[in-house]
């Protein structure tokens, strides 16, 4: 696993891009497990996704960019699915 041999440098912080793209939904779960832990022991994590069930299952907040620049900060608690998408399509 290519995550494994990032995480050996002893990382502060990680950019992850799609993190689960392409993985079984096993693979998924324990991605999204590793990837809440590392973030209750204070890693800085950026996930970069459009999965939106992702988002909203491993993020603490989400920020909505629009040509580059932060439009809306949103807490995860306050969306669901729906809200998050039709927010995503808003002009």
């Amino acid at each position: 696993m290519v995550v494994a041999k990032w995480l050996a440098s002893n990382p502060r912080m990680m950019i992850l891009n799609g993190p689960t793209m392409g993985v079984d939904i096993g693979s998924k779960d324990e991605l999204h497990e590793l990837i809440k832990r590392l973030a209750g022991e204070g890693m800085g994590l950026l996930v970069i996704s459009d999965d939106i069930p992702e988002l909203l299952q491993i993020c603490n907040r989400i920020l909505l960019m629009r040509n580059g620049t932060v439009v809306q900060e949103i807490l995860p608690r306050d969306t669901n699915e729906n809200a998050l998408a039709a927010r995503l399509i808003e002009d």
